[in-house]
């Protein structure tokens, strides 16, 4: 046992033992992840310490020389100078140029690479060494217009297997425009539309004039309808036009004018138009100005209808008031600008007396119109959106009958209605229309009240002065007259009521009138009326004006209203007071106001 024990002690204790072998093992390996973790940060010492020396620019120069100021249409050159400030060979260098907008490239001393010319693969550059790139062009812009132009050199040092770069920009003011050169043109236009264009040439220059050519390139989608002036013989192909100006005076413009019409169908969502300004001379010609553009191609689709608020309003009488509700929507994907809305009566018997105009919604002869201004439809009518519609209810009254009226025509009493909408696409109004409406005066239930001093004679059927006097009495006989229209009616009621100054005096007619002398309440009541029917009769009024109605006509009767039942619907029929203005008397011209 005592054996056995000895033996495993001893064994712990070799166990315990270090091992020489085992120490340099690690040791090693730990030499080695000390000696790569060196390498690794000199290597990113070296890197970015290079990469320091470059965006510092100790390692390459770089510098754009130009103008400060450039005239518009007129050649410019670009030196890019570079230089080696490091100490060992730069290779692989190459620039790139981004070109301010409306550069123009014409060419440079090293051939550029790529098909947009901007940029180039350049020699190895030598210690201490310069390089330089000339790059010539045409700069077109705006008077006081800000350009800039951007360069980027790339190189690679020949002891270092990595890509440096380094960037310098110039900014560059448009002081001048030796040509000014514009196109009125729209931005949007429908298929069959009439397109206009006009090519603006506004010369400048005071001296050193030299011939200019105009061209304008077009797509087939597009056909030339008339030209004004006509075009030179200097185009080259069918959808090509130029014009050659030979002399233009100091501050003279030109305006070349093109109009055309675009196909029926086109099934593009723009067509594509170029038009450019070239100077000639002796050595060629000269860009000085271009624009490419594009017109959208859009469909609107907006429906327009127009109705009754209530279906009887197809046979309307004098005074009656005709409802009607326009619908405008917007069913396609194209949403007009400034869309108006315009609803036109054509009748002479509307009465426009008591019409205002307000913002957004005035009245031009039979036509009402919504604009844009309008406080509550104006949004909508600036940006109708697809899906979206307006609806707007109005009333139109008709006037009272004329004296002649008996003697109006069918279709003198006739009255038509149209909506429609007006937007501009391509500087050309686009309409779309409702059916039309129709509608006659006379057909329906009508009233006619009318006050008299003399018959249809001349001869007196009123009493005392004429015109009135103050403090003396007048009277007279106030006549009326229903006409029923297809239909036949109940409960006709006649109402109004007498003004303060108004003395009744009688009736001898059937429908006699009742008044209240209390609330002094008017009313004829009538229990029916038959299809086509008329019916009358007559009253008298007294006035005893005083000074507070000198010079003024004086209220016979109050507004008067005539209801009746339909079919157990109710109709409701308003209409203007009278007074001594006497409109329907032609005897009693010049007597009507108190003297």
């Amino acid at each position: 046992m005592t054996t056995k024990k000895r033996a495993t002690k001893g064994a712990i204790n070799k166990i315990k033992q270090p091992n020489i072998k085992q120490k340099r093992k690690r040791a090693k390996k730990i030499l080695l992840v000390l000696t790569g973790l060196l390498i690794i940060s000199l290597g990113m010492t070296i890197y970015f310490g290079l990469n320091e020396v470059q965006q510092g620019g100790q390692s390459l120069s770089l510098e754009i020389i130009s103008t400060a100021e450039v005239v518009s249409g007129q050649e410019i050159v670009y030196q890019i100078a570079y230089e080696n400030k490091d100490e060992v060979v730069l290779s692989k260098i190459n620039l790139t140029l981004t070109y301010p907008q409306g550069f123009y490239f014409k060419s440079a001393s090293f051939e550029p690479t790529n098909e947009g010319q901007s940029y180039w693969q350049l020699p190895d550059l030598a210690i201490g060494s310069k390089g330089y790139l000339e790059v010539h062009g045409i700069l077109i812009g705006e008077r006081d217009e800000i350009k800039e132009l951007k360069t980027v050199i790339a190189y690679e040092p020949i002891n270092f297997s990595s890509l440096f770069s380094q960037e310098a920009t110039l900014t560059q003011t448009i002081s001048d425009v030796a040509i000014d050169f514009w196109i009125g043109k729209p931005l949007e236009a429908m298929s069959e539309q009439n397109v206009l264009f006009r090519l603006h040439v506004l010369n400048h220059q005071k001296s050193d004039w030299q011939p200019i050519r105009v061209d304008f390139i077009k797509p087939d989608h597009y056909s030339i309808l008339d030209l004004d002036p006509l075009n030179s013989d200097a185009a080259t192909s069918d959808n090509k036009l130029s014009w050659n100006i030979s002399k233009m005076s100091p501050e003279e413009e030109m305006i070349i004018i093109i109009s055309g019409e675009l196909a029926p169908e086109i099934d593009l969502s723009a067509i594509n138009f170029q038009s450019s300004l070239w100077q000639l001379n002796s050595s060629g010609e000269q860009l000085l100005d271009s624009e490419n553009f594009s017109i959208k191609i859009v469909e609107p689709k907006i429906l327009v209808s127009l109705q009754y608020q209530d279906t009887g309003d197809a046979m309307v009488s004098w005074g009656d008031m005709i409802d009607y509700e326009l619908i405008v929507k917007n069913e396609g994907e194209y949403i007009p600008e400034e869309l108006n809305i315009i609803l036109v009566i054509n009748t002479s018997f509307i009465n426009w007396q008591s019409w205002e105009d307000s913002a957004g919604l005035y009245r031009d002869n039979n036509k009402v119109v919504w604009t844009a201004e309008h406080p509550k439809l104006g949004e909508k009518l600036k940006n109708l959106k697809p899906g979206e519609e307006i609806r707007i209810k109005i009333g139109a009254q008709i006037q009272d009958a004329p004296i002649d009226f008996e003697t109006l025509s069918e279709q003198e009493l006739a009255i038509s209605a149209v909506a429609k909408t007006e937007t501009i696409i391509g500087f050309e109004k686009f309409i779309t229309t409702s059916e039309i409406l129709n509608s006659s005066i006379g057909q329906g239930l009508s009233l006619l009240m009318q006050a008299f001093y003399y018959d249809i004679a001349g001869n007196p059927i009123g009493s005392g002065p004429i015109p009135p006097a103050v403090d003396q009495t007048t009277s007279y006989i106030v006549k009326w007259t229903i006409k029923n229209g297809l239909e036949e009616l109940s409960n006709i009621k006649i109402s109004s009521t007498l003004p303060p100054l108004v003395e009744w005096q009688g009736s001898g007619s059937t429908f006699k009138p009742l008044i209240d002398p209390t609330t002094r309440n008017f009313t004829i009541n009538i229990a029916s009326l038959a299809s086509t029917a008329e019916i009358g009769g007559e009253f008298e009024l007294a006035i005893t004006p005083g000074n507070g109605q000198l010079n003024q006509f004086v209220t016979l009767l109050n507004p008067i209203s005539l209801t009746a039942s339909k079919n157990g619907t109710s109709i409701n029929k308003q209409y203007d007071l009278i007074n001594t203005d006497l409109i329907y008397d032609v005897y009693a011209e010049g007597g009507r106001v108190v003297e």
